[in-house]
């Protein structure tokens, strides 16, 4: 049978910028090769069996079932796979290396360099472990599963489990985080591109809880065998995509930029949980498998040879959790779909060692004062939730009030983006926006008389972060690592809960401005579609939380 191959598996030899430097060049062969040579050999193998390299074909069009290829590859061990890509090695180095003479009269050139190469369906099942249906009803896994798991997620930073939640489990979630975040009382984390892109901490109850519980009951022994016995929790919340948002850079939530930070600094894994179908275009995850070792210590040139380098999109069905290692490069990618991507995630660190100082840490205010581990979460031993103090404070009517007179409606165009750029600068002092520079000038901060704000005002310093956690020792002398955990969480990881300008005391949680504001997924009209129709919007609230 003819295979129809749909998607660019292939990188073109274009598309490589050829190096003059001899050490960038190297650097070249040890990850440019890689996407020729794992597609190359693996497409050889689809087209002998007529399969379709795209997520979502029908296998009655092939007579081949979708499960055939996944088994088989589940059988390669993690690092057969990462050696299969060096068998173009050769090829690879002599199109690094010979003269732009040789290169132009091949008809090789560097104008796409630039271009980015998603690898889809085949990627996703590379880098996937199948648990068994027995696995996840009975939630103890295999030795030979957690083997596999571990390989995975310690040679390529990134592990895809399909099948681990079902459809209801999801739904219920998914409506439970919708609820939470059109009804926000704790501000949205500061993430880049953050309009259709919400980043929410969530409670520990209802849904979500359950959803939490479920994954650390199976996948504990994962956890445990990589990251050592009752990790800690370091955030639970919610990224959630919604319909117009566009791609993030790609990035790594925390590195090590010294051996002394290699060996100082503990390793931390986040898992998203998918909670509808994620589609190529629908803000899947994108990951760099094996960038979380080697990578973190190139500079910037170096990095930037590699941007034309092949990426997996992970591409998944509702009830799949992705881990990655915290030091892998990902993103999330555009959401250009009519679809939201509901998620939740959770991130846990190794205890007995310092926590990355970098990562935004998005957790609840009460829980960030209360150090919490995989145990507390079985054992339903979760601390009281305390609400940031902001929201002792706020009013929706107040802030309203208050918002129209120091950002009127008038005074921006009526346009919500402004009108939010103007609210975060009173909120936090941030002037990264044109108007925000602009009230700097003419209407600068009157901070309030609350103790700490104004000595508070600029971003905590991280060396100086770092420097004052390496002081805290126990009775013993030594370091007290659970104390800097908690410090680190305080220091490094948490958002302004309290406003700096007296002018804007009513508006306690910024992430309220913004719903009082009717900013992107706030608009009226706005419909949040997943695959089973619309997320239904929460009941109205009153302002005030208790």
């Amino acid at each position: 049978m003819q295979a129809r191959i749909t998607k660019p598996w292939l990188c073109p030899l274009h598309a490589i910028r050829i190096v003059s430097n001899p050490e960038h060049a190297m650097l070249w062969f040890a990850v440019g090769c890689i996407s020729i040579a794992l597609n190359a050999v693996l497409i050889q193998q689809l087209i002998s069996r007529g399969v379709r390299c795209d997520p979502w074909w029908n296998p009655d069009e092939t007579g081949w079932p979708a499960s055939s290829l996944a088994s088989e590859i589940a059988e390669l061990a993690a690092r057969e796979i990462t050696e299969l890509g060096q068998l173009f090695f050769r090829q690879k180095v002599s199109e690094l290396l010979m003269e732009k003479a040789v290169q132009e009269e091949m008809g090789f050139t560097s104008q796409d360099s630039t271009k980015e190469h998603p690898l889809v369906g085949l990627a996703v099942e590379l880098l996937s472990v199948v648990i068994q249906p027995e696995e996840v009803v009975n939630e103890r896994l295999s030795p030979s599963t957690v083997k596999r798991l571990k390989e995975r997620v310690d040679e390529h930073g990134a592990v895809v489990i399909k099948g681990l939640h079902q459809p209801m489990e999801c739904r219920l979630a998914a409506e439970f985080v919708h609820a939470e975040i059109l009804s926000p009382w704790a501000t949205f984390s500061n993430i880049r591109d953050n309009k259709y892109r919400k980043d929410y901490a969530l409670p520990m109850r209802g849904s979500a809880l359950e959803l939490l519980n479920k994954t650390l009951a199976i996948l504990d022994p994962l956890f445990t065998a990589t990251l050592g016995p009752n990790s800690s929790l370091v955030e639970f919340s919610s990224l959630t995509t919604y319909s117009g948002a566009g791609p993030q850079i790609f990035h790594s939530d925390s590195s090590a930029a010294s051996i002394k930070e290699l060996r100082s600094l503990g390793r931390m894994f986040s898992a998203f949980i998918y909670l509808d179908d994620v589609r190529p275009d629908s803000a899947p995850l994108d990951v760099v498998p094996g960038t979380h070792t080697h990578y973190q210590f190139l500079d910037d040139e170096e990095k930037d040879l590699m941007t034309s380098v092949p990426f997996a999109r992970l591409a998944v069905p509702q009830g799949t959790v992705v881990i990655y290692d915290s030091r892998t490069l990902h993103r999330g990618a555009a959401n250009t779909s009519p679809y939201a991507r509901p998620t939740i995630y959770f991130s846990l660190a190794e205890r007995g060692k310092f926590i990355p100082i970098g990562p935004a840490y998005s957790l609840r205010e009460g829980y960030r004062r209360f150090p919490i581990s995989i145990q507390n979460i079985r054992t339903n031993t979760i601390p009281t939730e305390v609400l940031a103090d902001g929201v002792s404070v706020h009013s929706d009517e107040k802030c309203k009030d208050q918002l129209q007179h120091l950002c009127p409606v008038d005074g921006f165009q009526g346009d919500p983006d402004r009108r939010f750029d103007c609210a975060w600068y009173y909120f936090t002092g941030e002037e990264e926006s044109h108007d925000a520079r602009r009230l700097s000038k003419s209407q600068p901060l009157e901070f309030t008389d609350r103790p700490g704000v104004k000595e508070g005002y600029e971003d905590s310093d991280e060396d100086e972060l770092a420097a004052d956690r390496e002081k805290l020792r126990d009775q013993e002398g030594k370091f007290d690592f659970e104390a800097a955990l908690a410090m680190t969480l305080r220091r490094g990881g948490a958002y302004r809960s309290f406003p700096l300008d007296r002018r804007i005391m009513n508006c306690g949680v910024a992430s309220r401005m913004e719903m009082i504001l009717e900013r992107g997924i706030f608009a009226e009209g706005f419909v949040a579609n997943v695959s089973w129709g619309a997320l239904q919007p929460p009941p109205s609230r009153t302002s005030g939380a208790t």
